[in-house]
């Protein structure tokens, strides 16, 4: 049996093995912290930004668009060339070289996923880097968030108006706002260095207002791509949030809680007004979930100005409704449950638990 494997079949076994060692690997939070997130990551993904951060358009888009149109080339194929034929008729054999290579692809994916940055879900995070020792809030908690949110967010509207801020209104004017932010948080919170920029937008905006999409971490690029065509006072926040997936907080969460850090170190009205508008508004659907009353009367109290931008970016989401969305939102719930973030979409929400807890540690209650 052992001599009629052919080499296909060990590379198969090989895949295999690594992919199960790997698993493992990620499981082991004190080989994560002590090994691949501090000594690996930071000099690889800095590597990555080098080689394809000068480059004026985003790799990692071709590189998925081209990874799509192969699937729909390839893995559609033999359902193609069989369509209309019964089970028992389809030379299973005939088709078992290629589901073998197509095994393969997603072995290689997994196991690279994983080197280029996939570990980092399993790190202690930012929790661990300042100090924060983590406990459930409750609801009055959750009340206090969302006044401390709401005093912010209609402070910095307030200025905005003003003093007549706009927000950058081109690509670069936007990423340079969020480098500038960390450069500010890092000189008091070194672990928040950002070397070697590689910010880009997303050549395919369009298509991620279709799927409700911001923005995403390319890891096998150390790409951040943003969707620049979204309302304006979104970007910056979103920037900043995918920044902090290229520094290895992997987990959503973490990531918006960095975000936040960089926003309060930066002095940038625009970005911190951006930062509170997507933290108030997170706060707040959270609140409704407990105390529906209580939420609406701190939504009630919001300025002019954030209640047209609501509106703006209801707007928004209305113009690219449609039946697709959802399913690619349960697919990346599904992505994200099998990372370790049990609860799916929803652990975006858990910005909320660093961000009470945080405030708690430097008593700003």
């Amino acid at each position: 049996m052992i001599k009629r494997l052919k080499k296909i079949d060990w590379l198969l076994l090989l895949l295999l093995f690594s992919c199960i060692v790997v698993f493992y690997l990620s499981r082991n939070q004190n080989w994560v912290n002590h090994q691949y997130s501090t000594v690996f990551y930071p000099s690889f993904s800095s590597m990555l930004r080098v080689w394809f951060g000068g480059i004026g358009f985003s790799i990692g888009d071709f590189i998925y668009m081209i990874l799509i149109l192969l699937f729909l080339s390839f893995g559609l194929l033999p359902i193609v060339r069989n369509k209309g034929k019964r089970l028992k008729d389809v030379d299973i054999n005939k088709h078992l070289p290629f589901w073998k290579k197509g095994l393969i692809t997603f072995f290689i994916l997994y196991l690279l996923f994983f080197v280029c940055w996939g570990f980092n879900y399993s790190r202690s995070g930012i929790a661990a880097d300042l100090n924060i020792k983590l406990k459930a809030y409750d609801k009055a908690e959750l009340i206090e968030i969302n006044a401390y949110l709401l005093k912010r967010l209609n402070e910095n509207a307030w200025m905005l108006d003003s003093l007549n801020k706009t927000f950058p209104g081109n690509d670069s004017g936007l990423f340079n706002q969020a480098i500038r932010a960390y450069e500010k948080a890092s000189s008091k919170l070194p672990f928040l260095q950002y070397r070697h920029p590689s910010l880009k937008p997303t050549v395919f905006s369009t298509t991620m207002n279709y799927l409700g999409i911001n923005g995403y971490y390319n890891p096998f690029t150390g790409e951040a791509q943003v969707n620049t065509k979204v309302p304006d006072f979104t970007r910056p926040f979103t920037a900043c949030h995918e920044i902090a997936h290229q520094l290895g907080y992997a987990e959503e969460s973490q990531a918006s809680f960095v975000a936040f850090i960089a926003a309060e170190h930066s002095g940038d009205i625009a970005l911190q007004y951006s930062t509170y508008f997507e933290l108030f508004l997170t706060a707040n659907r959270s609140l409704h979930l407990y105390d529906s009353v209580s939420a609406k009367h701190w939504r009630d109290q919001l300025g002019k100005r954030v209640k047209a931008d609501i509106k703006i970016l209801k707007n928004h989401f209305n113009a690219y409704k449609n039946p697709i969305e959802p399913i690619v939102t349960k697919a990346y719930d599904l992505f994200l449950k099998s990372n370790r973030q049990s609860q799916g979409i929803l652990s975006y929400n858990e910005v909320l638990w660093y961000l009470i807890n945080y405030r708690k540690k430097e008593n700003a209650w």
